[in-house]
C-alpha cells in the first residue's frame, strides 16, 4: 500500500517573518528528499505559489464558492527547481493567470469540465 501524505498549509508561519526564509527553503529540501526515499503521494494545500511550484509535479487551481478545481497546471520542471529559470517563470505565470481567471469567474475549462472515464474529478 503507497503511503499518502496531507499537508495543510504546511510552511505558513515561517513565511511570516523574512529573517527565516532560509529555514523555509530548508524545510522544502527535507520535504523533497523525504519524497525521493518513500515515493508516497502527497496532496499539498498551500497558497504561496511559489512552494507549490517548487513542491508540487501538478498544481491545482481552485475556484471558491463552491470550491471547485478550475484549472490543472503541470509543473514538469527538473529537480531541484530552480526558481530563477525562465521555466520557473512560465509555470508561475501560468498558475497566476489561471488563478485570476478564477477569481474573475470565467468557466472552468473544458478539458476539466466533463472529466473522463476513471478520472478522480467529482463535478
Amino acid at each position: 500500500m503507497k503511503d499518502v501524505f496531507c499537508f495543510e498549509a504546511p510552511l505558513p508561519i515561517l513565511g511570516l517573518l523574512a529573517e527565516i526564509t532560509f529555514l523555509r527553503r530548508y524545510m522544502h529540501a527535507l520535504l523533497h528528499d523525504l519524497c525521493a526515499r518513500h515515493r508516497p503521494a502527497v496532496l499539498l494545500v498551500t497558497h504561496d505559489v511559489d512552494e507549490a511550484i517548487v513542491l508540487a509535479d501538478r498544481i491545482m487551481v481552485m475556484r471558491s464558492h463552491p470550491g471547485r478545481i478550475f484549472e490543472e497546471i503541470p509543473a514538469d520542471l527538473q529537480r531541484p527547481r530552480d526558481r530563477h529559470s525562465a521555466a520557473f517563470d512560465h509555470v508561475k505565470a501560468r498558475v497566476l493567470m489561471a488563478l485570476d481567471r478564477s477569481l474573475a469567474g470565467e468557466r472552468v475549462p473544458e478539458q476539466l469540465e466533463h472529466p473522463g472515464t476513471g478520472s478522480a474529478m467529482w463535478w
